[in-house]
Parts: C-alpha cells; structure tokens; sequence
C-alpha cells in the first residue's frame, strides 16, 4: 500500500511541474499560409500545437513568444505556417504533453478572386451581455474572419479584458474564425490606437 501511495504521490508531482492553459485559443492574423494561435497558460513553459487537414494533425508549432499580461499568467503565441490557401484546418494544443485542448477547425484566407464572408464588429467595451450575444450571431454565419474596428474593453486592463472582451460566445467564436483588431482605449479623455 505504501508503494502504491508513493508512486500515486511522484505521479501527481511530476504532473504538478507542467503549467496548465487557462483560456480556450484564439486565433489572429490568418493568411493563405499562416495563422497565430493564442493560448494563456498559467506558466511560461511552451505550449505545442498539432496541426493538419485531419484530426490526424501531422505538424507541430511551438510558442513563438510569450507575453506576461498579469502575474502568474502568461500568453503564448504560436505561428502555424506551411498552410494552403482556402483550407480547412484542424489544432488542438498541449502545454504538458498529456493534456490536450479539445480539436478545434479553422479556414486558411482564400485565394485572390475567391468569394468569402467576414464579420465586422466593434465598441464591445463595458458591456459583455451584448457583445456575447453579438458573437453568438456572428457563430451562426460561419464567417472567414473578423474585423475588429476597436473600444474591445474599457480601459486595456486585465480585468477589462475578462470581463468585457472574452466572453463565453466569444470564446467559442475566436477559436475557429481569426481576427484582426484595432484596440481603442479612452483613458483620461484621451483615445489611444494600438494594434495587436
């Protein structure tokens, strides 16, 4: 009995060492061959992500950087490249090897001349109930991508994005469709532009 304590006790200890992924991925900046994931972990530790044509993935990105947004939080940005225009592509990403995102589908940009749709949105800051709502709807359309013009939170802080951008829709949503966004912030009277 006490082996099998001791190995139960090593186990969960090695197992402890791996961060975890703390927000479903998103994606942003897709083109005909490329596209990032966006992951936030609770360690800075790389996050892998599989990739392919089928659930089969076949490839493999690894965090191309990290960003500290808050303490004990880190956010992974991770390039799938080698892509074909116009496809659609499955991902599911890891941090520790063992535990996986569920597969996850999103569509490579099209070819010059092929017809698509995108979804267009902004000044989602300061209130989540509609902006989730809002990105229910733009679920239901099956977008290529989004285009978002800008105000996403209040005021660009951690908690703003929570609370006001990440919302369950949202979610849903940024882990298949990619975005572009432009982030304006009102802060002291004063709007500031920044791209992410």
């Amino acid at each position: 009995m006490k082996k099998i304590l001791l190995i139960v006790i090593l186990i969960f200890s090695f197992l402890s060492l791996y961060g975890a992924m703390i927000r479903t991925p998103y994606l942003q900046a897709v083109t005909q061959n490329s596209v990032y994931v966006m992951i936030e972990c609770d360690s800075s530790d790389d996050v892998t992500v599989q990739y392919g044509l089928t659930t089969l993935y076949g490839n493999n990105a690894v965090t191309e950087s990290v960003l500290q947004p808050t303490s004990g939080k880190w956010m992974h940005r991770i390039r799938l490249t080698g892509l074909s225009a116009g496809e659609e592509y499955h991902y599911r990403a890891t941090q520790d090897g063992l535990n996986y995102t569920s597969d996850y589908v999103f569509r490579t940009a099209v070819s010059s001349g092929t017809s698509f749709r995108m979804a267009i949105t902004g000044d989602m800051r300061s209130n989540p109930t509609v902006w989730n709502e809002i990105a229910g709807h733009i679920i239901s359309h099956n977008p290529a991508f989004m285009v978002l013009t800008g105000d996403l939170c209040y005021d660009g802080s951690y908690s703003s994005w929570n609370d006001e951008f990440f919302t369950t829709n949202n979610m849903i949503l940024s882990a298949s469709v990619p975005w572009f966004n432009s982030l304006g912030i009102m802060k002291h009277g004063q709007l500031q532009r920044k791209l992410l």
